[in-house]
């Protein structure tokens, strides 16, 4: 009977319910396991439905109290891992992916559903496609989705908020370009700006307290462009410096965007350079 009810699944309490009468039928059996498995399935039907918690505990049970040879075939068996549960590990990952377990899912419905779903377009895909005007098939993958997107960007036209954009920064809005090149466009024009920006600044308070950090006063009256770009190769020749820089930010609190970069102590570099870590 137990393995009747356990082959036959729980995604209903019938199967609960004729081993509640039998046991209840057979109280006083001599069986060491009527007492535990009464106690089991009371439990589970009191919470007035089987769910998938229930289900793998049921489950459990009959399999612990079976003989320990037809428990070993029991488990080894298809017909049981089929049957398993699916774990709350699995289903929160479907959900992830956008997909909706359905109730009573098995462990291994789960993890083809999973893997179907893993190669599925994603939600993002399939709203940016919309988005360019296309509706993805069902069936579509995330490779053919990215395929698809970047097809889209190639020959659509750029957004006015694009042309504007370009505009401001004083590129060519009338240019025939498609949307994927206007975005290109738009970030090189941005970093050309930031560039000439930094070369007509002078120093940030923070490369300035940087400065006086590693006694490079002769940097002052230069451009940001400048500090950053001998930074970046003081740095590279040494990595301890950026350490040791990192060190004094940690232990004072301020990366010259806090106080006066004067009150840094020209040249403290050196002893931080030495300090142990």
């Amino acid at each position: 009977m137990l393995l009747e009810i356990e082959k036959e699944g729980f995604s209903s309490d019938a199967g609960l319910r004729r081993l509640s009468n039998w046991l209840e039928a057979n109280a006083d059996s001599e069986l060491p396991a009527v007492s535990f498995l009464r106690e089991v399935v009371n439990d589970i039907l009191s919470c007035g439905n089987i769910n998938i918690e229930n289900a793998a505990k049921m489950q459990n049970a009959i399999v612990r109290v079976l003989p320990r040879s037809i428990q070993i075939a029991e488990i080894n068996s298809e017909d049981f891992s089929e049957k398993l549960p699916a774990r709350k590990s699995a289903l929160k990952r479907i959900r992830e992916l956008g997909g909706e377990p359905p109730p009573g899912i098995t462990r291994i419905e789960a993890y083809d559903l999973e893997a179907k779903l893993k190669t599925h377009a994603t939600k993002k895909q399939v709203e940016y496609i919309r988005a360019l005007g296309r509706n993805p098939t069902t069936d579509m993958s995330r490779w053919d989705a990215a395929d698809l997107i970047e097809n889209l960007l190639n020959s659509a036209r750029p957004t006015e908020k694009q042309r504007q954009f370009i505009r401001e920064l004083g590129g060519d809005s009338t240019a025939d370009i498609s949307r994927a090149a206007a975005t290109t466009l738009i970030n090189t024009l941005l970093a050309e700006r930031r560039e000439k920006q930094a070369r007509q600044n002078l120093p940030t308070p923070r490369q300035t307290m940087v400065i006086r950090f590693w006694n490079r006063m002769d940097l002052v009256g230069s451009s940001q462009w400048e500090v950053e770009r001998w930074l970046t190769e003081f740095y590279k020749e040494d990595p301890r410096r950026k350490n040791a820089w990192e060190a004094f930010k940690l232990e004072v609190g301020d990366d010259g965007s806090q106080h006066d970069p004067s009150s840094m102590p020209i040249g403290a570099g050196e002893r931080y350079l030495h300090k142990p870590q």
